[in-house]
């Protein structure tokens, strides 16, 4: 004879069908998937203003900077909120920039590093291939930016 919990327990594990406990933030109380998953905890900002306001205040003139300059080279850009980031978009291209501890992350595209990899290596700026220009903070080319601001978004 057997017992039929047993079986259906082993059943259960073999066919993987236990529920995984998913991981809670004890700050914002949201559950993920995988434990210490790197999330935002705040409401992410509506506006690119609102986004600014929330920099922290040593960091903050360079961000304005940065979106002053991709307004100047693309004043018909639309300017929004995308993945709690400023996001601009002209037609179909677009770029993007966020704030981080250690300096301001540039979403140009794949295009744009290959482009200008040259140009971001003689400054020594980290890039990606998948388009990620990491711009340390005390040394922002805004120069440079807005090379590759323009390129992007007035093709």
């Amino acid at each position: 004879m057997f017992d039929l919990a047993e079986v259906g327990e082993k059943t259960e594990k073999m066919y993987n069908m236990t529920e995984k406990k998913e991981w809670q933030c004890s700050k914002c109380g949201r559950s993920f998937k995988n434990t210490n998953q790197s999330h935002y905890c705040g409401e992410a900002p509506k506006t690119v203003d609102e986004y600014i306001s929330q920099v922290v205040e040593t960091q903050r003139e360079t961000v304005i900077k940065m979106r002053e300059i991709i307004k100047s080279v693309a004043p018909n850009a639309v300017e929004k909120i995308s993945w709690s980031m400023p996001y601009f978009v002209v037609g179909g291209s677009s770029i993007a920039f966020a704030a981080g501890k250690n300096h301001i992350s540039f979403f140009a595209g794949k295009e744009a590093t290959e482009i200008f990899g040259s140009k971001l290596e003689t400054n020594k700026i980290k890039h990606n291939c998948n388009g990620t220009i990491q711009l340390k903070w005390d040394n922002v080319p805004f120069e440079l930016v807005a090379e590759i601001a323009r390129f992007c978004l007035t093709k």
